[in-house]
């Protein structure tokens, strides 16, 4: 956090935090500091789709908006959007793609996305699955 603030008392500009934020707890001192403007957790590291949803609601109560990171593929992107679904600070979803459909040889169905908005399904679950075909013919043997 002492980094982190330091870069607050020296920039103008706005501040995202969150990528590497594990629980709600490392969340919490950020926004009780006004360390960042926007924050950025990962579903996948923060604890899954439950952790989220509570550091969402945590980033509410102190009126910062919320735009989940990306840097796993199509499944975090699909979870991180259910999420919002449900967040009204919600900002913008990240993704570390800058086209989706490099994503569809790993899943059952293309993404949907038209003018920059992700459509979800209305499957049951998070609405995509694996492309079991393609993992396994690319699978490694380790050791």
């Amino acid at each position: 956090l002492n980094a982190l603030k330091q870069v607050r008392d020296k920039v103008s500009a706005p501040i995202s935090w969150g990528e590497r934020g594990h629980t709600k707890w490392d969340f919490v001192p950020v926004l009780e500091n006004k360390l960042a403007d926007y924050i950025m957790p990962d579903v996948t590291w923060t604890g899954g789709i439950t952790e989220l949803k509570k550091i969402s609601a945590l980033c509410e109560a102190y009126y910062i908006p919320v735009s989940p990171h990306d840097a796993a593929g199509p499944i975090n992107v699909v979870a991180g959007a259910q999420v919002m679904m449900t967040v009204p600070n919600f900002y913008k979803l990240e993704t570390s793609e800058w086209d989706l459909s490099k994503y569809d040889h790993l899943i059952d169905k293309p993404l949907d996305v038209s003018n920059g908005n992700l459509k979800l399904t209305s499957k049951p679950g998070l609405g995509v699955e694996m492309n079991r075909d393609y993992l396994q013919a690319h699978e490694i043997e380790l050791g």
